[in-house]
This record gives structure tokens, sequence and C-alpha cells, in this order.
């Protein structure tokens, strides 16, 4: 099946906003980093967590913060619905040759004028398919799908902050299977655990800046590397 979005703005101004400084190149396209959007949204975070601890103290739960969170948050699509278009059956997409005739038959019969390449964002199985018809295409650009990029975001994060102290807050909160933590084991666990882990640093690290009459952007400026960390 395929779904057609009609986009709100040309996706030609989406990738220049998103990258001024790629030169044209779709190889250099910036995906992940800062932006407007993320710092206006860490500093509600900020007015949320001093909101909660002058208002309830420590009597507040993660459903409060997920609930004030949510007032913030714009709900609803910005955009009209999609266009189904239902095709026929594949071939057998265990086989990489039919994986790779798939794109084939997206490039003759939708082509990529908009945007000189295409985005395919796929399973693990997909896309380990898809690596040697990559290397053949430079217009092809693969992403695991959100389920794989998340668990692998979480993996990250337990990985790098380790040596920091994560452990001992994880067993804090009776998490007795440090190796299947992890590993993702079991996926809505590990975020369970990730975000009482970062509600817990988030008030200590509030009640430090209130105490010191700081905000968050102070910490850049200090010399503690723990605690900008």
């Amino acid at each position: 099946m395929v779904f057609q979005f009609l986009l709100p703005v040309p996706l030609r101004t989406i990738i220049n906003n998103n990258n001024n400084n790629s030169n044209n190149n779709n190889n250099n396209l910036i995906l992940f980093g800062k932006s407007e959007f993320t710092d206006n949204l860490l500093e509600n975070y900020e007015k949320i967590f001093n909101i909660l601890l002058q208002k309830f103290s420590n009597n507040w739960d993660t459903n409060k913060l997920s609930n004030e969170i949510a007032k913030i948050v714009l709900l609803g699509c910005k955009i009209p619905p999609s266009n189904v278009v239902i095709l026929e059956p594949g071939k057998n997409p265990n086989c990489d040759d039919n994986v790779h005739d798939a794109c084939e038959m997206y490039f003759s019969d939708v082509g990529i004028l908009n945007s000189n390449h295409i985005d395919i964002a796929c399973d693990e199985a997909i896309f380990q398919k898809l690596i040697s018809y990559h290397e053949q295409k430079d217009n092809v650009r693969l992403f695991l799908g959100q389920w794989h990029t998340n668990k692998d975001m979480c993996s990250a994060l337990i990985t790098i902050f380790s040596e920091y102290g994560i452990f001992n807050l994880v067993a804090n909160l009776r998490v007795h299977y440090l190796d299947k933590l992890e590993k993702v084991v079991n996926y809505q666990a590990t975020c369970q655990v990730l975000e009482l882990i970062w509600i817990a640093v988030g008030i200590a690290l509030y009640k430090y800046l209130h105490n010191k009459n700081k905000k968050m952007k102070d910490i850049e400026n200090e010399d503690n590397d723990v605690l900008k960390v």
C-alpha cells in the first residue's frame, strides 16, 4: 500500500531549512541536532519542573509531569488525509533481488524530481537487504524504522551514562536484570526506567539550580563536568 501525503510546504523548503550548510549534498543532510523547536521545548520542561517542585514539593508522580507536558504539545494532524493506493502483491521479500526490484518500481512510477533522492525507512531485515542496493545508488538513503531507532537510542543512553552512576539509580528502582535492561529486551520497561531516571535527575538539577538561583543554561558555563553531563 502507498500512502500519499500533500505536504503543507514544498519538500525542498524543509530540506533547506534543516540544513542550510549542506551545499545541496544530500549525504550531508543534518537530521538530528539542536533547533529552535527543541530549545523552546527544553525551556518549557524547565518551567514545568519548577512549577511542580514549587507547587507540590515532592508530592507528585510521573503522570502529573506527563499531563503538564501534554498541555504544551500541539495535538492533531496539520496535513489533509492521505491518498491510499492499493498495489498488487509483490514477490517474496525474503529475496534481495525482489526488494531491489520494488525500489526500482518506485523510481520508475513516482520518480525523485522533488528531492533528487529517495528515503527508505524499514525494519532491520529489509534494511540489511538494501545495503548492497544503496552501495549502487547514491540517491538512496536508508533508515531503520522508528522502533529500531528508539531501541538503539535507549541502549546508547544506558551505555553512555553507565559510568555516571546510572546503574545505581536503576538498582534503586528495583531493576534486577541489568543485562536485560542494557540490551533492551523489554523495550517498554526500559523506556519507563529511563523516564524515571530522567525525572529523578531533573528534580535534582532543578533543586540545585533553585538553591543557586540559576537557570539551566547557566550550567554550560560552569566547571562541574558531571553536572553538565
